[in-house]
């Protein structure tokens, strides 16, 4: 499948207001697209994502005991990226496998730019609060708390 970008995953993200924190409520329909779309909101929390460029491209490959953890661990090397180098995302494309417990995920962006991206909002972590991946019968929807 093609990547999924910034602005193609904002149609399946909501953010949830959360006491000193934000949510993420996302939705796809395979667990790839979910995890995709969820990456693409953080980064869209962190600053306008659809000002990222796809750059330079980054490869990930995680483990997990579940989805969900999974979906965590994902989302924390995305902050991990951020906080460590400044670069983000502008496309995703992911693959989950063995049963929701391996991704691999070809991540697509460049480095911050202060001339272009402005920052809206500093993530620190990914909190386990309220974690959730259920199937609908649109497909998935998942639920992650951002602790800001």
């Amino acid at each position: 499948m093609p990547p999924v970008t910034a602005l193609e995953a904002r149609a399946a993200v909501a953010q949830i207001e959360h006491t000193g924190d934000l949510g993420l409520a996302v939705s796809g329909a395979s667990l790839d697209r979910l995890f995709e779309a969820a990456l693409l909101g953080l980064c869209d929390v962190i600053v306008d994502a659809g000002k990222i460029e796809p750059r330079e491209t980054r490869t990930l490959a995680l483990a997990a005991d579940d989805r969900e953890l999974l979906l965590v661990r994902l989302l924390a090397e995305a902050i991990y990226l951020y906080d460590a180098s400044r670069w983000l995302p502008a496309e995703a494309a992911v693959a989950v496998g063995d049963g929701g417990r391996r991704l691999t995920a070809e991540l697509r962006g460049e480095v911050l730019d202060p001339e272009r991206h402005e920052v809206k909002t500093e993530v620190k972590a990914v909190t386990y609060h309220a974690l959730r991946i259920e199937e609908t019968a649109a497909g998935l929807r998942g639920q992650v708390i951002l602790d800001l």
